[in-house]
């Protein structure tokens, strides 16, 4: 059985790519092959792991392997990885609203702004030589990605989607400078298809 995750993005967000583009821009967005934004299955993976470890410390949970472990997978020695039981596809838009958009190329540009900041002496209030940098975010929108129980997996973890599903309160945003305001988001895990 698979379940959509559903991420409503209520901010400016920023997946990032690691790459620039000139004097433009210091840090790119993650796009797919038709320049549409999405948010990658191994970003929501770590967001997910995240939130169920940081729920396990509240509850004071103490199985081994964890149940983010579980899960997720662990390890980083070559006999001692595993790979977790649930897989985590890429975030994209809805069919219809994809469909919308590559009808007319033109409303990509819509998608994605440019934000620029600057460091500040503390002393005399003035920028910093050459600290400006520009940034690349997508405006709010909705994204979703499909989970689903990963067949032969070493740890089965039963009604693994209860146990996800509970911990997502705990995510509060996603992408690059989550804890500067960018990637506010509600996630929620639904049955079925988008």
């Amino acid at each position: 059985m698979s379940y959509q995750l559903k991420i409503d993005i209520q901010s400016y967000w920023h997946p990032g790519t690691g790459r620039g583009q000139g004097s433009d821009v210091d840090a790119l967005t993650h796009r797919d092959a038709h320049g549409l934004p999405i948010l990658p299955g191994r970003t929501i993976k770590g967001i997910l792991r995240d939130a169920v470890t940081r729920w396990e410390q509240f509850t004071q949970s103490s199985s081994q392997p964890t149940l983010a472990e579980q899960l997720f997978g662990a390890g980083t020695d070559a006999e001692e990885k595993w790979l977790g039981s649930v897989r985590v596809s890429d975030a994209v838009l809805a069919d219809d609203i994809r469909y919308y958009l590559l009808k007319d190329k033109n409303l990509l540009t819509g998608l994605y702004r440019s934000i620029h900041a600057t460091a500040i002496k503390h002393e005399t209030g003035t920028a910093v030589d050459q600290s400006l940098r520009g940034m690349e975010v997508i405006v709010p929108l909705t994204l979703y990605a499909t989970l689903d129980e990963v067949p032969n997996a070493p740890h089965k973890v039963t009604n693994w989607h209860e146990a996800i599903k509970q911990t997502l309160g705990l995510i509060q945003a996603v992408g690059a400078h989550r804890t500067r305001g960018l990637g506010r988001a509600v996630v929620t895990l639904v049955e079925g298809n988008k």
